[in-house]
């Protein structure tokens, strides 16, 4: 799981999760990038789906508020910020970031593309919903994806800490 070499500055994005339905909220795919502790981050992500519960409870008690899919920043833990999306059909993305910078449009982006990521996996006629993922292909499409926002995130960042 470990992405970047030891000679590369260590990653912006922390963790990515994919999580099923509720009740089970069951992890369909759970990646931890650079070398960070497995665990912790599995904490995170496990804790943010208390705050996506929370979050959309207060939504669908307000029946004028339309559900946005992007529900934002959910929580800072220690020196992360974690966000969340919510597909139509309660699939939830979790991502685990640095709290560097203010990521709102780029972190937008990134939800979009991992959606439409996921629904490539959907189109399968093998895969087996609500299982974790294990497509080889999923996971290096993950990869880049991340990869690319890593390398917009470090051009704004540079960019911000240039006089």
């Amino acid at each position: 799981n470990v992405l970047w070499c030891s000679g590369m500055a260590r990653p912006f994005i922390a963790c990515l999760a994919v999580l099923g339905r509720q009740p089970q909220h069951n992890p369909l795919f759970v990646r931890v990038f650079g070398k960070r502790d497995q665990l912790t981050f599995h904490y995170y992500v496990h804790y943010a789906i208390d705050i996506i519960e929370e979050k959309l409870e207060s939504i669908r008690g307000n029946s004028t508020v339309p559900l946005d899919k992007y529900l934002g920043v959910l929580c800072p833990i220690d020196e992360y910020k974690v966000y969340g999306y919510i597909t139509i059909s309660d699939i939830k993305f979790v991502v685990v970031v640095e709290d560097v910078f203010n990521w709102e449009a780029d972190i937008k982006s990134l939800f979009r593309w991992l959606h439409g990521l996921y629904v490539d996996v959907l189109l399968n006629p093998f895969t087996v919903l609500d299982q974790p993922i294990v497509s080889r292909r999923f996971a290096a499409e993950i990869d880049k994806v991340i990869g690319s926002h890593e390398s917009i995130f470090k051009t704004r960042t540079s960019n911000v800490s240039s006089p």
